[in-house]
C-alpha cells in the first residue's frame, strides 16, 4: 500500500523520474522554516549476485529511495536523512534537522544555496540495465571472469618466458666466471683474439 502524500514510481522502473522527484523535493521544501534548505534525492535499484565452487550462492536486490535534508541558519548547518516518504516523516526529518543546525558550530567553507536553476532534460535510465536479472549478472560476471583468466595465461606464459631467459644469463655468466677462475691463462688468450678480431672487422669498415 502507498503511503499518502508519497510519489508512486512509475511502472515497470525502478527509481523515481525526474518529475517525481521535483515533486518530493517540493513537499519537502514546502515544510522548511531555515534560511537555506537542500534537498538531495538518491534513488535507485543495486543487485548483488555471488558465487563459488562455480555456482550461485546468494543473490538479491535493494530498490530504495533515500532523501537527504540540510538546513543551514547563517553558516550553522545540519542534515538529515531518511527514506521515510509520507508527509508526516518528511515534516519530521526537517524539524530535526533544522533542531540540530541550530546549536551546530558555524561552518566557514558554508555558501548560500543556489537560486532556481535551468537544467537540460536528461533521461538516464535504462531499462535493459535497470530490470537485469540474476542470471544475467551471473553471464556478465562469467565473461568478466574469462576474460580474466586469459590474460592470466598470457601473463604465466610471459613470466615463464622471463624465467628461462634469467636462467640461461645466469647460466652463462656462471660458465664464463668459472673459465676465468679455473683456466685464466686460456680466457685472457680469448679474450686477446676476440679484440684481435674486432680490430680487423672495425678497419676493414673504414
Amino acid at each position: 500500500m502507498t503511503q499518502q502524500g508519497s510519489p508512486i514510481p512509475t511502472p515497470k522502473r525502478h527509481g523515481i523520474s525526474a518529475t517525481e522527484a521535483r515533486q518530493l523535493s517540493e513537499r519537502v521544501l514546502q515544510f522548511s522554516k531555515a534560511e537555506n534548505a537542500r534537498v538531495n534525492i538518491t534513488s535507485g535499484i543495486q543487485g548483488f549476485t555471488r558465487s563459488a565452487a562455480n555456482r550461485v550462492t546468494t543473490a538479491g536486490v535493494q530498490d530504495d529511495i533515500s532523501v537527504q535534508i540540510t538546513s543551514a541558519f547563517g553558516k550553522r548547518v545540519a542534515t538529515i536523512e531518511t527514506n521515510r516518504l509520507d508527509d508526516t516523516s518528511l515534516e519530521r526529518a526537517v524539524r530535526e534537522s533544522e533542531s540540530l543546525a541550530r546549536i551546530s558550530p558555524e561552518n566557514p567553507q558554508y555558501l548560500p544555496e543556489l537560486g532556481p536553476q535551468t537544467y537540460s532534460a536528461l533521461d538516464g535510465y535504462y531499462e535493459s540495465t535497470g530490470n537485469l536479472s540474476t542470471e544475467s549478472r551471473a553471464q556478465a560476471a562469467t565473461l568478466g571472469i574469462k576474460a580474466a583468466d586469459a590474460a592470466k595465461a598470457s601473463v604465466d606464459w610471459a613470466s615463464d618466458r622471463a624465467s628461462m631467459l634469467r636462467d640461461r644469463n645466469s647460466a652463462l655468466v656462471n660458465a664464463v666466471t668459472d673459465t676465468v677462475t679455473s683456466r685464466p691463462l686460456v680466457a685472457i688468450g680469448i679474450a686477446a683474439a676476440v679484440g684481435y678480431l674486432l680490430g680487423r672487422i672495425l678497419r676493414s669498415t673504414d
